[in-house]
């Protein structure tokens, strides 16, 4: 006996019958008298039947197929981002072999004071580098740290993740450029030029160490998207830890009496707590 082959029948066949989409055995019954092991196969014949049912109601819904799903976006799909990210870590293994006694070098310009000329005046070239270079690596950091923590609800789609990164790097680099020209500034005015650039030193040190602290925080932003307002927290305790450090120096650099302190309270909400909540509000803006 001759048997016609399913695949071949054209649609007009399959529109003249009906019993080409009514199953030919009872699914739950053989199921009911098969082991565990051949459940799977029942699992698929379920899925065939579902197919036909659907097929019956509305022949065309087959031909759409299933909707795809949106693909999920992260810092860590974007190559432009790691690029960066790949060549930062690079740049600073180069330059790190030849400064390794910078690293206790930065806790010594935050926890000693002593009065300077200037802030690079006992620093080679190769260490010059090394700080600038942190500091590069603190900017493109709590840049990416900082479009994290913005957008951990929900990430926009109107301008892109190296977009959003970029705009919020060039933030952090504006807020560092007036910490600058905003410590100079006060320096100048209130104390002597070796003090200020102790301070200004203070400064650079303390963002070269969250140039190196903040690489784990990053990395588990850009890897591990999932664990992101942990992320967010971890980065928060460290640049309060950082910042802390330096705001105790500038405490022992400027205090004399009792009206320097109330200075220095005027200082605290003029240039530590007033700019961070001015960056944040701007970084919600632009992204």
């Amino acid at each position: 006996m001759t048997h016609a082959d399913s695949l071949n029948t054209s649609p007009a066949q399959i529109q003249q019958t009906d019993t080409v989409l009514t199953p030919l055995f009872d699914i739950d019954s053989i199921a009911s008298h098969l082991p565990v092991a051949d459940t799977v196969t029942c699992a698929a014949a379920d899925s065939v039947a579902a197919v036909a049912a659907v097929a019956e109601r509305d022949p065309d819904a087959w031909l759409d197929g299933i909707e795809g799903a949106s693909r999920q976006t992260g810092i860590g799909r974007d190559s432009g981002i790691l690029t960066i990210l790949v060549l930062l870590f690079v740049f600073l293994a180069l330059n790190v072999r030849n400064s390794r006694h910078m690293f206790s070098h930065f806790f010594d310009e935050l926890g000693s004071f002593k009065d300077r000329n200037n802030a690079f005046d006992e620093h080679t070239s190769n260490e010059t580098r090394l700080t600038l270079l942190l500091i590069g690596q603190f900017i493109v950091c709590a840049g990416i740290l900082l479009y994290v923590t913005v957008t951990v609800e929900s990430r926009p789609d109107d301008i892109g993740i190296f977009n959003g990164v970029a705009r919020t790097s060039g933030l952090m680099a504006a807020y560092y450029i007036f910490q600058l020209a905003a410590y100079n500034t006060v320096g100048y005015i209130f104390t002597s030029t070796e003090r200020r650039s102790a301070w200004i030193a203070g400064l650079n040190a303390s963002q070269s160490m969250l140039g190196i602290a903040l690489i784990i925080p990053v990395l588990l932003a850009v890897f591990y998207p999932a664990a992101d307002k942990a992320v967010i927290v971890i980065a928060a305790s460290l640049y309060f830890i950082a910042r802390l450090l330096f705001i105790v120096k500038g405490f022992r650099i400027f205090f004399i009496n009792f009206s320097s302190l109330l200075y220095f309270i005027l200082y605290l909400c003029a240039l530590e707590i007033i700019p961070v909540l001015f960056v944040y509000k701007m970084a919600l803006m632009i992204v």
